[in-house]
């Protein structure tokens, strides 16, 4: 060997431990010492004796807190997992990922003398009384799922609370993870769109939904500005748009594209088809950067094609003045503004100025918030009301107090 290099072992034996990896260097002497190992099934339990089901990750230490050893499993429910070839002497770190209702994720230390070669360890996970938590269910028997993502929104919201990554699979039956009581709305996204009518979600208890077929409608609409031209705005990544009122006032910082039940976006011609959507009282917004959006409301049928035929936005006058006092000098300033529900215009600036100008917004409730633009830290907030009356607003921050965030 001419240079430095990497050299990984593996043992073939579950009776020994080796480490994995050591760097070597020409002229030096390396000295790898094996350690006994053990073999073993671990048993995961919940407080009332039955087997918990989902994904465990086991580990162990040495006395430096270097890590040794560290192996993922999936437990059925039923069986014991067989855990192999861990260091004799360490102790075990058993990591059970939140997958049931009450418990949340939670760490237990196995001591290293309780565990005996080939012998049954159990561990008991513990219920948090005050995890009110519930969560959904889906059965997809007679609904193929592929690729598919599952998103869970509450209810006139944008956020989703559990985009399917949090979820796990048995058979036909997916379930999601942890989800706090309340109302929400299930979309099964794809090439198409399958949307539930609004559900409860409970506390402790799984709410169970089988997608049902139904015919879908669809909304259509030809937008232009005031003067009948269909609406471009320059430096915008998107024009106008027809979509769900749930979806409404999308960043026009985010590259938008057609979603099937959810979204469209006009032509060149101002011209929006907006197909997949679930029949049923349903509200849509037409919208565009820098305009004053309109809203409809609709009782669809099922199959129907609704046209919304010519609608005009007339252009937003509304502004808001942010004026900073105490600035440090040398230091940036991060100034925000949008719709304290997150879904909406959303405009930052870097400044370094006392005073930023915000134009063109439509007239709404808006959220300015403030934070040091080096490393983020705690921001400064307040609200701003544009209305027909009061098209204009200003905020002034006082920001003398503002800390950057520390480094790690």
């Amino acid at each position: 060997m001419k240079g430095p290099g990497r050299l990984t072992l593996e043992s073939l034996s579950p009776d020994w431990w080796l480490p994995r990896e050591h760097l070597i260097s020409p002229g030096h002497e390396l000295t790898i010492r094996a350690r006994e190992a053990l073999s073993f099934r671990l048993m995961v339990l919940l407080e009332d004796g039955v087997a918990f089901k989902g994904g465990i990750t086991v580990s162990s230490h040495d006395q430096a807190g270097e890590l040794l050893y560290r192996r993922m499993f999936h437990s059925n429910g039923q069986d014991a997992v067989s855990v192999q070839s861990l260091p004799k002497g360490a102790n075990l770190e058993v990591f059970a990922h939140a997958t049931v209702l009450g418990y949340p994720a939670q760490s237990v230390t196995v001591e290293a003398s309780t565990i005996v070669r080939d012998q049954t360890v159990i561990v008991t996970l513990r219920k948090d009384p005050g995890n009110q938590n519930g969560a959904v269910e889906i059965d997809f028997n007679g609904y193929p799922p592929k690729g598919q993502r599952i998103a869970i929104t509450a209810k006139g919201q944008n956020l989703e609370v559990d985009g399917g990554s949090h979820g796990s699979r048995t058979g036909a039956i997916w379930r999601s993870g942890p989800i706090a009581p309340g109302e929400y709305v299930l979309r099964i996204i794809g090439d198409t769109l399958w949307e539930s009518e609004p559900f409860i979600v409970e506390a402790q208890r799984a709410t169970r939904l089988t997608p049902d077929p139904y015919q879908p409608a669809t909304v259509t609409a030809t937008i232009v500005n005031e003067q009948g031209h269909p609406i471009s705005v320059p430096g915008a990544k998107r024009g106008a748009v027809l979509s769900r009122f749930d979806q409404s006032c999308l960043p026009d910082w985010i590259s938008a594209s057609d979603q099937p039940g959810m979204l469209a976006l006009a032509d060149a011609g101002g011209r929006a088809r907006l197909t997949g959507v679930r029949p049923g009282l349903r509200r849509f917004v037409v919208d565009a950067p820098h305009h004053e959006p309109c809203y409809f409301e609709l009782v669809l049928m099922p199959g129907e094609t609704r046209d919304l035929g010519l609608v005009k936005l007339r252009p937003a006058a509304g502004k808001i003045i942010v004026r900073l006092t105490g600035m440090r000098e040398g230091m940036t300033y991060i100034v925000h503004v949008g719709q304290p529900r997150g879904a909406a215009v959303r405009m930052e600036l870097s400044v370094t100025t006392r005073e930023v100008v915000f134009e063109r917004l439509p007239l709404r409730t808006y959220l300015v918030a403030v934070a040091p633009g080096e490393s983020g830290g705690r921001p400064v907030s307040a609200q701003a009301a544009l209305t027909e009356l009061e098209s204009e607003a200003v905020v002034e921050f006082d920001v003398s107090g503002l800390e950057p965030a520390k480094r790690r």
